[in-house]
């Protein structure tokens, strides 16, 4: 008897796959991981499976407040209230509706899949990615008084190895360019968050990338233009060779190649760390030394060598 119940249990495991990742993942204590594949019988799940098989990483539906919010650190889920006390900052979110998943996939598909190489794909997309039909964050707002900690919608969040997509409702379908072209842009933004955040891609991946600058006396750096200079950022005084990795990534994917290259004359030599300070940051009218271009070319090349993906055919796709 105890061998046909064996055979049985080995038969079983066979008809669900089991959502894992080559990264080692953390989980907090007395609950259980794992993500069983597919969710559901629907035809949509046929969709989901194909994206687990080729990328390893599960688009879940059905989810619980342990699979988005926890965090090694705590729990990520917002708390709101009437005033200043009481309430938590963080984010919440909400399934998605099953009617509009199939749109909402596409969506997906048109504003973040398609636009990466299968590549990095496979060695970057997260473990989970969260169908959801609302997406906010929670933080204290002023307006209207009094002050309190309340919702703000937003496209999309990510929190520690999950990014939560909105538009799992009805209103996928009034999607237009504009829209599309700003989901995107929020999506690869939220990417690069992720990426570096976990540490899967890091400057150790490409040393010369940290020594062709020298991260000493950065302290004395008070202008725009010395941080420059040096192959820095502006205003380099805390920075460290991931963050300038992260920068250097973001910039690819946040603007095109006309306004990172526009002659752009500094506006605030004595403090401006904005992006708006991005504007013409390749250009020798503020790349006096040539450093801040030799580093980006250092990035781009890495990710198109590596992974067959050029990060700055993201940013190309919008308008600056």
């Amino acid at each position: 008897m105890k061998k046909i119940y064996l055979i049985l249990i080995v038969l079983l495991a066979g008809l669900f796959s089991s959502c894992e990742k080559g990264e080692g993942t953390l989980t907090p204590s007395g609950i259980e991981e794992g993500y069983h594949m597919p969710q559901g019988n629907n035809p949509f799940d046929a969709t989901i499976m194909g994206y687990y098989e080729k990328y390893g990483s599960c688009f879940l539906y059905n989810f619980t407040d342990k699979d988005t919010y926890w965090t090694p650190s705590g729990w990520k889920n917002g708390v709101t209230s009437e005033t200043m006390t009481g309430g938590i900052p963080g984010y919440l979110v909400t399934p998605a509706e099953p009617e509009y998943i199939p749109q909402q996939l596409a969506l997906i598909e048109k504003c973040w899949l398609n636009l990466y190489s299968e590549a990095f794909l496979k060695k970057f997309l997260p473990l989970k990615i969260m169908l959801c039909s609302s997406v906010s964050t929670v933080t204290l707002l002023f307006s209207p008084s009094p002050a309190h900690y309340g919702l703000t919608p937003v496209e999309a969040y990510f929190n520690y190895d999950n990014i939560c997509v909105n538009y799992g409702n009805e209103s996928v379908l009034a999607m237009n360019t504009s829209k599309e072209l700003a989901l995107n842009r929020t999506l690869s933004r939220l990417f690069v968050e992720l990426i570096v955040s976990r540490g899967i891609s890091s400057p150790s991946d490409l040393p010369a990338f940290s020594t062709v600058v020298s991260y000493s006396g950065l302290s004395s750096l008070k202008t725009v233009s010395a941080g420059l200079a040096r192959g820095f950022f502006p205003m380099p005084s805390s920075t460290t060779p991931t963050i300038d990795w992260k920068k250097f990534m973001l910039l690819m994917v946040s603007y095109p190649e006309s306004y990172l290259n526009r002659n752009k004359a500094i506006t605030n030599d004595s403090w401006d760390n904005s992006e708006a300070a991005w504007e013409g940051i390749l250009n020798p009218t503020k790349d006096t030394k040539g450093l801040m271009k030799k580093r980006y070319d250092m990035v781009r090349n890495y990710f198109i060598e590596k992974y067959n993906m050029d990060l700055q055919s993201i940013g190309n796709r919008f308008n600056y």
